[in-house]
């Protein structure tokens, strides 16, 4: 990983490439002499990604408009449809944004506009420590929490919930349905319907899945896919059977140690978004590389322990009797984490989180840095240093980006820096990899983050038993309250 002191811009002090009278204009060959791929332009600084970078970047404006238009082409024809969100308008929040092609969209400043002013403090919703919290249809919070309750709480005050035998270590609503999910520290998964109309929960499924902890969960986008981990070395996917509808386990995977997170990807890093299966992504202690997993909910069981591992060094922890060849319902290769390609294990990832649009992954480490990934290449594009190193005693970092995906919030990793730190959140600018701004608020560690999935909102909760709402800055300073919509005034 690199020097947390000393991280440098790839895009810095790029000087621009002189027109060549006698180079050819068309947009791939301008494309192909930036990436380095021409013979008169076959230097190593060219052919590496920095380089690539800094000569796209320094393209004139009429060449760029050329290769914009000759890369929209080349992705209409690798994809078969048109590439609508390169060259087109982004529209976040009713907000028309203009984006760049690929991964030099991260080099794009943002405009601000994100959650950085404490609106709302919410207390009495758990008697003990607060581990998650979720924003939910209807403007409503569901949490989970220490005294082991799953909590449905609206602006006005009214609340439902759903009891576990064991204290909820993380909770996840899938927005377009309206399905909860929560985990427990008793290593069960629990999935809910929640009522449009009174915010009550119907159970739809309960299993105890892992034999440990069971602390982390994501939905997939398309709300027919759960996946979950655990202390106990697996991760388990759960879907929703095509004959009656139940909520049932797909496929449980053995990862050699503990599975510290998981992420749906929007498209697998291999450079090219292409039609492909659902991809998780996994987050293992004491291992250097990100796990993804492949998910074929179609294919016919192989029995115990059909899923099976693929990629170097990916057999620790492969499930035995695995069915035919090329036929598991979880496939898995890796991706090594490490910049220069070594197998160190100098860091363990503890929380990952996808950018709103997919492109980018963010890995939090237990080091003290935040990593950006390039969701579709893998590529390092960021690295954050969020916090002083503490191996033996590290909280769960949680992580929130905002809605334009130009910054993220980070809970303070709470060692070393003096009184009040571990309630401190960060918001980081990608594009300057620096921080612009502290929210002091929480009096004891976050646990967890949720951006509003509509309005510029950030719910955090955490050990000092509070939920509290944080929305962006308005006129003169204060905060935007007409951003909380019914939660701006008190029941």
């Amino acid at each position: 990983m690199p020097d947390c002191g000393n991280v440098a811009s790839p895009m810095a002090d790029s000087a621009a490439i002189p027109d060549d009278p006698d180079a050819p204009h068309d947009g791939v060959s301008i494309l192909l002499e930036a990436l380095g791929a021409s013979e008169r332009t076959r230097s190593d600084e060219r052919r590496s990604f920095d380089g690539q970078k800094a000569a796209l970047r320094a393209l004139s404006p009429e060449k760029r408009a050329k290769a914009r238009e000759a890369l929209q082409e080349l992705l209409t024809i690798l994809t078969g449809e048109p590439p609508a969100a390169v060259g087109q308008p982004l529209t976040v929040l009713g907000e028309e944004v203009e984006e760049e092609p690929g991964e030099l969209a991260i080099l794009r400043p943002g405009r601000g506009g994100y959650p950085r002013v404490l609106a709302r403090t919410l207390t009495g919703v758990h008697t003990g420590n607060i581990t998650a919290v979720r924003w939910a249809p209807g403007d409503r919070l569901v949490s989970g929490g220490a005294d082991r309750l799953l909590v449905v709480s609206d602006a006005a005050g009214g609340r439902s919930s759903a009891a576990f035998d064991a204290g909820v270590l993380c909770v996840e609503v899938h927005a377009e349905s309206g399905t909860v999910a929560a985990a427990a520290m008793d290593g069960s998964v629990a999935i809910f319907q929640l009522d449009a109309d009174d915010g009550g929960l119907t159970e739809l499924f309960r299993a105890r899945s892992h034999r440990k902890y069971a602390h982390g969960l994501r939905w997939h986008p398309s709300g027919a896919l759960l996946a979950s981990c655990s202390f106990d070395h697996t991760l388990v996917v759960y879907h929703r059977r095509r004959g009656d509808g139940a909520w049932a386990q797909l496929e449980q995977l053995h990862c050699g140690a503990t599975v510290e997170a998981v992420e749906w990807l929007a498209a697998a890093p291999t450079g090219l978004a292409l039609p492909q299966p659902p991809l998780l992504a996994a987050a293992v202690r004491d291992d250097h590389r990100l796990h993804l997993v492949e998910v074929h909910a179609d294919r016919p069981a192989g029995g115990a322990g059909a899923a099976t591992a693929t990629g170097a060094g990916a057999g620790a922890g492969a499930g035995a009797g695995a069915g035919a060849p090329g036929q598991e319902r979880l496939s898995r290769r890796v991706l090594n984490l490490n910049e220069n390609g070594d197998d160190a294990v100098s860091f363990n990832v503890l929380a990952l989180a996808a950018s709103p649009d997919g492109r980018w992954l963010a890995a939090a480490t237990d080091a003290g840095r935040v990593l950006v990934l390039g969701a579709q290449t893998g590529r390092q594009m960021r690295a954050l240093c969020t916090g002083v190193a503490d191996d033996l005693m590290q909280p769960r970092p949680a992580l929130a980006w905002d809605a334009s995906g130009k910054y993220l919030t980070v809970s303070s990793s709470g060692g070393g820096g003096g009184a009040g730190q571990e309630g401190l959140l960060q918001v980081w600018d990608l594009a300057t990899e620096a921080t612009v701004a502290q929210l002091h608020g929480h009096t004891a560690q976050v646990r967890d983050l949720h951006r509003h999935p509509t309005r510029r909102v950030l719910a955090s909760a955490g050990f000092d038993k509070t939920i509290r709402l944080w929305v962006a800055a308005g006129e003169g300073g204060g905060g935007d309250q007409a951003a909380l919509g019914a939660w701006a005034a008190p029941p």
